[in-house]
């Protein structure tokens, strides 16, 4: 077992904790060094009491010499426990501190991740290493280091006793010592094999028990609790068959580990019995009795060897997890920090003053494993010639489901990497340019909106305040005030409803919102936070028609003059207003200009027009009677 990831953990996170671990191996080898001195102490007395006749009494020297020995071995008890308590506080806290090093890692790790990087992992998985495997690390690092400090400790100290005692018994009880070895090769891969695949099996099982608990809603409304009820089954019972085939692999290395170590006490009492009793006084008494509490000090930690097998691998398995998402984490840190433009300071001077806050050349982007397809069967990719974004101006993107909308925003916000010479920022390219400080030009709604769980104000006041925002600590551009906010987002006549105003919480997801509240709030947030261009992405899918036509007249009408905005929507009469209107087909600008425009030339786009006309017509002709 090649320990790659115990070494890389320990190079990068024990540094600052060596005084914890220089002081606790220092109580532990006093520990030991007291452990072994007992036995020392009474031979001593057992030689007291042997050199007594049969039938006869002790003296007063006799006596005396059995009291120090009992004193001694009484005081070295008490020493034993100070000491062994205090090595053990010492060499914990290091692994206490490096998991909650290895813990904040990980949640940077995941928070920071790039978009998409992370697909490959289920929520539950992730969780899963944060929690279980970091804590599987600290072990490695406490009990691990402990154990294996104090097992060749005690092997050192007690078989030098033993070699001083008698070296020939002491090599005979050693006979087994290879067959050990023998056992613990034998078994520890296939326990590393085990420990690799119940790790990723606890992952799905914590996804399993999450989706389950989060779809609880639907579990209400569908008759679906007994399918969901057999998966999570299905996943624990795979678990619990593989949890213990590990324990049984783990036991039996134990077992056979005892029974070799008891086959050493067997060899001690059999050939150590005739040494004692053999005429030539090979041996004495004191020193077997002496020989047989050295071999009793050694079985604990020979026993432990399964133990810290299992420790081990299960440390490197759970570091083996816990690495490849750092890994990921770390290569885009690297690749950031390699960018040229750091900065405000930095980009400011460089990027462009002009009318054009982003131009895209000749862009071609393909996913690299998608499900999705552009209709002809071929895998989905993003096309475009040629497009500028103007600062004060208003553009609309317009498509049928799957048609590259979402794809096209990622990729305008930096969130999905392109190749050099396609996208630009006022000039720069975005190959150049940290992907949080690119992000920081935009405010974006996304179409699903979450929100903390936490207050009204402390959603509104996290993206005010927030000091890992370049443009707002330099207030390099606007936001929109909190008043036009609230009346654009149509929200204040909401919060007066609930019966903490502002400092209402909003519980996990928004869950105490409605839908329609959850997309105002989005709105309000976004208009809020500074920004150089606005990007709504399908903001009243879940508002009634009022309050859509009072948004958008509110949205159009108080909009700042140097604002870039980008409204996605599959409603056409928000896109009405924009200035220029951008129809995705299949990955590529089908066509591009103003509503009139694209009603004369283009003709799906007129046709569906024409229909949602109808069917709003028919919608407010119901609410009429």
């Amino acid at each position: 077992m090649k320990a790659t990831y115990t070494r890389r953990c320990i190079s990068e996170f024990l540094p600052g904790t060596g005084v914890f671990y220089f002081w606790g191996i220092v109580f532990l080898l006093v520990t030991v060094i007291v452990t072994t001195t007992i036995p020392l102490w009474i031979r001593k007395g057992v030689a007291t009491l042997a050199a007594v006749s049969e039938g006869g009494h002790l003296d007063s020297n006799g006596r005396g010499e059995l009291m120090v020995a009992a004193i001694v071995v009484i005081a070295l008890g008490v020493a034993l426990a100070l000491f062994r308590t205090w090595s053990r506080i010492l060499i914990f806290i290091p692994g206490r501190r490096v998991e909650e090093r290895i813990r904040q890692r990980c949640f940077e790790a995941i928070a920071t991740a790039p978009p998409g990087e992370l697909t490959a992992f289920h929520t539950g998985d992730l969780i899963s290493r944060g929690t279980s495997d970091t804590t599987s690390t600290r072990v490695l690092l406490s009990m691990g280091i402990l154990h294996s400090i104090n097992t060749v400790l005690v092997l050192c100290f007690s078989l030098y006793h033993m070699l001083s005692l008698n070296w020939k018994l002491t090599l005979i009880c050693f006979l087994t010592a290879p067959f050990i070895q023998m056992a613990v090769r034998f078994t520890s891969k296939r326990m590393m094999m085990m420990n690799r695949k119940v790790a990723a099996l606890l992952g799905h099982l914590s996804e399993s028990a999450r989706e389950t608990i989060g779809a609880h809603t639907l579990i209400s409304i569908y008759p679906v609790f007994s399918q969901m009820m057999a998966r999570f089954s299905r996943s624990n019972d795979t678990f619990l068959v593989s949890s213990e085939k590990l324990v049984r692999i783990r036991a039996s290395m134990s077992a056979a580990i005892q029974c070799l170590s008891a086959f050493a006490q067997l060899l001690l009492l059999w050939v150590g019995g005739r040494f004692v009793l053999s005429p030539d006084g090979g041996m004495r008494i004191e020193d077997f009795v002496a020989m047989g509490m050295y071999l009793t000090l050694l079985q604990e930690p020979l026993t432990a060897t399964g133990f810290l097998i299992t420790l081990y691998q299960r440390g490197e398995a759970s570091l083996e997890r816990l690495y490849a998402i750092i890994d990921i984490s770390d290569a885009n840190r690297l690749k950031e920090a390699n960018k040229p433009y750091q900065d405000e300071s930095s980009l400011r001077p460089v990027a462009h003053d002009s009318d054009v806050i982003i131009s895209i050349r000749n862009l071609i982007y393909q996913y690299d494993t998608t499900p999705a397809h552009n209709g002809n069967g071929k895998p989905f990719s993003l096309t475009i010639p040629s497009l500028e974004l103007r600062k004060g101006r208003s553009y609309g993107v317009f498509g049928k489901v799957g048609s590259g909308k979402t794809t096209l925003v990622s990729i305008l916000t930096g969130n999905i990497p392109v190749q050099r010479g396609s996208c630009f920022y006022r000039g720069i390219d975005y190959c150049d340019i940290p992907t949080d400080l690119l992000l920081a030009r935009f405010s974006i709604t996304p179409q699903e909106s979450r929100h903390f769980a936490k207050t009204i104000r402390d959603n509104i006041e996290q993206v005010l305040f927030n000091e890992d925002h370049p443009l707002i600590v330099d207030s390099a551009v606007g936001g929109t005030s909190l008043e036009t906010a609230l009346k654009v987002s149509q929200l204040e006549s909401d919060i007066g409803l609930f019966p903490d105003g502002w400092e209402s919480l909003l519980g996990e997801h928004g869950i105490n919102l409605s839908g329609g509240q959850k997309q105002r709030l989005a709105i309000l947030r976004a208009l809020v936070k500074p920004h150089e261009i606005l990007v709504l992405d399908d903001i009243i899918s879940s508002v009634d028609h009022d309050t859509e036509s009072r948004i958008l007249h509110h949205l159009y009408d108080s909009r700042e003059a140097d604002d870039c905005v980008i409204f996605i929507s599959h409603r056409i009469s928000a896109l009405m207003p924009c200035d220029e209107i951008l129809i995705l087909e299949h990955g590529t600008i089908a066509a591009r200009g103003t509503h009139a425009e694209l009603i004369q030339c283009h003709a799906g786009y007129r046709r569906t027009h024409q229909h949602q006309v109808i069917e709003q017509q028919l919608v407010e002709a119901e609410n009429g009677n």
